[in-house]
């Protein structure tokens, strides 16, 4: 099948080169003439890609900082981390603490630094002033807490990327849409991302779902993917695969529907713009 429309379509509303509906419908009756706008935007592969990149930075300094996190209980999971100048924050939910962490089945531990002060609180979960809430200090060295929070500083950009797009309405305009979900654990091992975009339309739709292995290489599950061009599916694996391959070089979304990592300069854009066609 012919992808070229299908591309030009899509890309005229994620990339930003028109604002609307009523202005897409123009473009399209009017013989598809106006030209797509790249600048500032990044392929759909690229989006998995540079995240990617910068997930296995982060795989580097997981050892010392499981080490670290282990001393608070059972089982530890990522909540949020917030940078700043003279602040930093991580906030882990922890099951089963140990009982020098916290005595209940739960616990919210943060590692702090305020103010030339490092430490650790662990409450209840409950808010500040709700009847039960419950805090106290966590017995554990400013060297420990200061380490996960340099850690946390180093690979800002992969921690932002991911509380961004693990589950993540990226675009959508009431035709055109595109989602990001990353399964797996943050705290173990990331699994796949998928990508899910396409129109729905009055009496039709397009639907592709795409897979992909994070981890030392990209790996694109094509059996695990899904591929419906005008509600029909497309079963044979060869022409999926090449529909896949084609549409996750050539769709692009503007990086202000993303977060910090995928804002580069315009150069290093337009060599990737380059690079994908």
């Amino acid at each position: 099948m012919d992808l070229t429309n299908f591309i030009y379509d899509f890309n005229l509303s994620t990339t930003g080169t028109i604002k609307d509906v009523y202005e897409h419908c123009r473009v399209v009756n009017s013989g598809r003439k106006t030209q797509i706008d790249y600048t500032g935007s990044v392929s759909l592969y690229d989006v998995v890609n540079m995240f990617n990149t910068v997930y296995i930075a982060f795989l580097l300094d997981m050892g010392e900082f499981k080490n670290i996190i282990s001393t608070l209980g059972r089982e530890v999971i990522y909540g949020y981390h917030s940078i700043s100048d003279d602040f930093a924050l991580l906030a882990l939910d922890v099951v089963n603490p140990h009982t020098n962490v916290f005595d209940e089945k739960g616990a919210i531990v943060n590692f702090i630094s305020r103010n030339n002060e490092v430490y650790a609180m662990a409450d209840n979960g409950k808010k500040l002033f709700d009847k039960g809430y419950r805090s106290k200090r966590v017995d554990i060295s400013s060297e420990s807490v200061q380490k996960c929070l340099s850690i946390v500083k180093s690979h800002h950009l992969f921690l932002e990327s991911y509380e961004n797009l693990r589950n993540k309405f990226i675009f959508g305009n009431g035709t055109t849409v595109i989602f990001s979900k990353i399964d797996g654990d943050i705290m173990r091992d990331l699994s796949t991302f998928t990508i899910s975009f396409g129109n729905s339309y009055m009496n039709t739709y397009d639907f592709i779902e795409v897979k992909i292995k994070l981890g030392d290489e990209l790996i694109i599950l094509y059996d695990e993917s899904k591929v419906e061009i005008r509600s029909e599916e497309i079963n044979d694996s060869e022409e999926k695969k090449q529909i896949i391959d084609k549409l996750l070089r050539s769709i692009f979304v503007n990086s202000n529907n993303l977060c910090s990592l995928y804002k580069l300069k315009e150069s290093e854009k337009s060599l990737r713009k380059r690079n994908s066609v």
